[in-house]
């Protein structure tokens, strides 16, 4: 948790570099940051509206007027028509900075782009959306690390139940939205390993082994009791 924390710290060090560099307003005026995550209810995204909020907190110290504006769509409705809309409210409210991880990194980019063509900066974290629609991306994980870590934990639990490379093992495994970047991008790379480090574990059809349930805590847990009953608890 205090990890997160520091990471938004991090975070709205790097958008008042940006905000002040061309910054024209008084000191005493009020500063309004909008941090919209993918989804409400997750103990990552509220980790990073403490971190947010215990920033601007040491902000204000030093006679700066922040304030933070904290919204995002219920869990059951994370898609970017919900994002978008939230956004259009924001930019009506002449808000300076917004802060997210965009649910589809393409469709939401017009709205990022207008928000930009009014003078506020976007910065987008956890997930990116395309270049030329933001400011700035903080990566908060390789895509290649978290790859890497995942297949070492699953290579290992294979090899203990009998596994290895003289033994194939099948593997599928559950994503969450298509649409989702920075989840897409640790599919890219573990697909990437299954050619080389761990040719040993197949992923024997991506059309029906690799499941994208969305943000939808249940939904996940029903696909993951379907898996497990497809393929049985011993394979990855």
């Amino acid at each position: 948790m205090r990890k997160k924390s520091l990471f938004v710290l991090f975070l709205m060090g790097l958008v008042f570099t940006i905000f002040f560099s061309g910054y024209q307003g008084q000191k005493s005026d009020v500063i309004k940051i909008a941090m919209l995550p993918k989804f409400k209810g997750e103990n990552y995204f509220d980790a990073c509206k403490n971190g947010a909020e215990e920033a601007i907190a040491e902000l204000n110290k030093n006679g700066t007027v922040v304030q933070l504006i904290y919204d995002a769509p219920t869990q059951d409705q994370a898609n970017n028509q919900k994002q978008v809309d939230i956004l259009d409210g924001w930019i009506a409210q002449k808000v300076n900075a917004i802060i997210l991880p965009p649910n589809d990194p393409i469709d939401i980019s017009p709205t990022l782009k207008k928000a930009q063509s009014k003078g506020i900066k976007i910065i987008t974290f956890d997930a990116d959306a395309k270049e030329d629609s933001r400011d700035l991306f903080i990566n908060q994980v390789v895509a290649s690390s978290v790859a890497y870590g995942v297949m070492e934990s699953v290579g290992n639990e294979l090899i203990k139940k009998g596994y290895a490379p003289d033994k194939n093992a099948s593997i599928a495994f559950i994503s969450s939205a298509k649409t989702d970047a920075n989840q897409q991008s640790w599919v890219a790379e573990i697909k990437k390993l299954l050619t080389t480090d761990y040719t040993w574990i197949v992923l024997e059809n991506e059309e029906k082994d690799i499941y994208y349930p969305g943000p939808d805590k249940t939904k996940t847990q029903n696909d993951a009791a379907t898996l497990i009953s497809r393929m049985g608890a011993d394979k990855g």
